[in-house]
């Protein structure tokens, strides 16, 4: 480890060398119920895991930081209220040669969307026009809740399976490959690439999209321990011991819903209610 890069962010940071450089390289614990800790070495893929992790816990926090200042500022001195007028820019569906989890996520939001859409402008109307009696046709649309459900669907969707794969000790991308094949082989929206192991097809609505799971687990995995967690709770700078002040110290890891994946997936459903909720103009 390069250890002039380490006190580089050690002291961007405000956190001490000695803590930063020990909680990214090795694992504090205490074992048979004694107040002894011990300290062990992390292999290689442990630190850089540790690293990933811390990047991207501080980048989610500042995002989400700047996120609130900016609305803060819109609002003013306004009072809050129920109503709001907002604009829904929508997501730009995306495929690539080489296509990851990066790409699923985007994917997924659009079918939301895509199903918001179907939901407002034609079953919605056509259920408001058949009830007040008003001449009409049926329009026959796509509807696209079947890969919804591929991906989405507790236990066995896609990002079920991605989560349950994440929390196995020796989890990895070729078993959750093959999970996705044992659980979904024959469905519809899904196929498997015969000379491609390391990849798997979804027909979205806007088109099949190949994604190749190498790197799903890593991507997916927030497993920000304990020691950095305290490390940058004892930082220096106040607003980024606040920003970790609310995680539990005695818990080695994060919920496992903090999984990449599933906090998307939480997000999109917060969206698609909010949207069914509220009054909505189609342009």
């Amino acid at each position: 480890m390069d250890e002039t890069q380490v006190e580089a962010v050690a002291d961007t940071l405000h956190i001490p060398f000695i803590n930063l450089n020990s909680s990214l390289t090795s694992k504090i614990f205490s074992g048979g119920g004694r107040a002894t800790m011990y300290s062990i070495p992390l292999t290689m893929d442990q630190a850089v895991e540790n690293r990933d992790a811390m990047a991207k816990a501080l980048y989610s926090k500042l995002f989400d930081h700047l996120i609130s200042r900016i609305n803060e500022t819109l609002v003013g001195k306004s009072q809050a209220s129920e109503s709001f007028i907002a604009v829904l820019d929508i997501y730009g569906f995306e495929v690539f040669e080489h296509n990851s989890l990066e790409q699923l996520c985007i994917n997924y939001a659009n079918e939301k969307l895509q199903a918001s859409f179907i939901q407002n402008l034609f079953k919605a109307e056509q259920q408001e026009y058949k009830k007040e009696g008003v001449p009409w046709n049926d329009i026959k649309f796509k509807d696209n809740k079947e890969c919804i459900d591929l991906i989405e669907r507790n236990v066995t969707g896609i990002l079920a399976l991605l989560n349950e794969e994440c929390s196995v000790p020796k989890g990895e991308d070729k078993t959750y490959f093959d999970k996705l094949v044992i659980n979904h082989g024959r469905h519809a929206h899904f196929a498997q690439q015969i000379k491609k192991r390391d990849v798997f097809e979804i027909k979205h609505f806007a088109g099949s999209v190949e994604y190749n799971v190498t790197g799903f687990l890593d991507k997916n995995r927030n497993t920000l321990n304990k020691d950095i967690m305290s490390g940058l709770r004892g930082s220096e700078l106040k607003i980024l011991s606040q920003w970790f002040s609310y995680t539990n110290a005695n818990t080695s890891k994060v919920s496992s819903i903090s999984e990449i994946g599933y906090f998307f997936l939480g997000k999109m459903i917060y969206l698609r209610d909010m949207i069914l909720f509220i009054e909505s103009y189609n342009f």
